[in-house]
């Protein structure tokens, strides 16, 4: 799955920001998501969801760090 996307001021319809990331489905010895084609892309949007929020949030000079690709959630 990939996604790029711009944010823009409303007012003066400036771009603020620009970012863009790919992911795969994460590796797991048992992974039951992939009995169906949607299961590794909820996987990963819930990650970036996760990581949205935690850039939202975060203090000003806070790193916002990226999972591991590792899981041992089956599903």
């Amino acid at each position: 799955m990939a996604f790029e996307a711009r944010l823009r001021d409303m007012q003066t319809n400036q771009i603020v920001a620009t970012f863009a990331d790919r992911k795969s489905q994460d590796i797991a010895p048992i992974d039951l998501t992939n009995l169906t084609w949607y299961g590794p892309a909820k996987g990963i949007m819930d990650n970036w969801a996760k990581e949205f929020v935690a850039v939202a949030n975060r203090k000003p000079g806070e790193k916002v760090m990226a999972k591991t690709a590792f899981t041992l959630k089956p599903f």
